[in-house]
C-alpha cells in the first residue's frame, strides 16, 4: 500500500511539475481554464469622489476584443473617373471642370451631389475612350434643393424631399432606362 501512494505521490509531481502543489500551495498550482481568476481588489475607502468616477465609467470589457461573428465594417467607396462633368452648358475640357465624386454601386454609376445647393447645373459626358454606364443615378442631399432635372434622349424631373430621413442619409434618385443611349453625346442636369 506504501508503494501505491508514493507511485501516485510521484505521478503528481510530475504531472504538476513542482512539489508545491502537493502541499496545498493555491499560487503554484498548475493552470486550470475552469476556474476563476481571483476577484480584483477593492478600491481604497479613502479614494475621492472625482476618482471613483472615471472607474465606474469604464466598459465591462475592452473594445478591441476580437469577436469572430463580427463582420469587419465595410470599406468607403472609391472614388472613379467614368464621365467628364463640366458647369453647364461650358464644353468639357476647357478649364470649367467642377469636382463631383463619382462611385460604382454594383453595376450603377452614382454620381454624388450631396455637395451642391440652391440652383445650378452641370454637364455629363463619358470620358475620353469611355462610354455610358448601364445605369445612372443620383446622390442628393434632402432640403438642399427642390427638384432636379436631367436633360437626353428624354426630360425627367425629380422632386428632392425637403426633410432628411431618420438616419440622414443621401435620397439616391434613379435614372430611368430611355434617358439617354449609347449614341447621346450629353446629360444636362440642372436644379432649383
Amino acid at each position: 500500500m506504501a508503494q501505491k501512494a508514493a507511485n501516485f505521490m510521484l505521478g503528481l509531481i510530475l504531472v504538476t511539475g513542482n512539489a508545491a502543489s502537493l502541499a496545498g500551495d493555491k499560487a503554484a498550482h498548475w493552470y486550470t481554464p475552469w476556474r476563476r481568476a481571483p476577484a480584483p481588489a477593492a478600491a481604497p475607502a479613502a479614494a475621492s469622489p472625482s476618482s471613483a468616477a472615471p472607474m465606474a465609467a469604464t466598459p465591462a470589457r475592452p473594445r478591441h476584443w476580437y469577436t469572430p461573428w463580427r463582420k469587419p465594417p465595410a470599406p468607403p467607396p472609391v472614388p472613379v473617373h467614368e464621365l467628364d462633368i463640366s458647369s453647364g452648358g461650358a464644353p468639357a475640357g476647357t478649364g470649367a471642370a467642377v469636382t463631383v465624386l463619382q462611385f460604382w454601386n454594383r453595376n450603377n454609376l452614382r454620381v454624388d451631389l450631396t455637395g451642391q445647393a440652391g440652383s445650378g447645373a452641370l454637364e455629363l459626358r463619358p470620358a475620353a475612350g469611355g462610354s455610358w454606364p448601364v445605369r445612372l443615378e443620383f446622390a442628393v442631399r434632402p432640403g438642399s434643393m427642390a427638384q432636379l432635372e436631367v436633360r437626353g434622349e428624354k426630360r425627367v424631373v425629380f422632386n428632392v424631399p425637403a426633410a432628411a430621413s431618420a438616419d440622414g442619409a443621401p435620397q439616391i434618385l434613379e435614372l430611368g432606362v430611355g434617358v439617354y443611349t449609347l449614341q447621346t453625346p450629353a446629360l444636362t442636369l440642372s436644379w432649383q
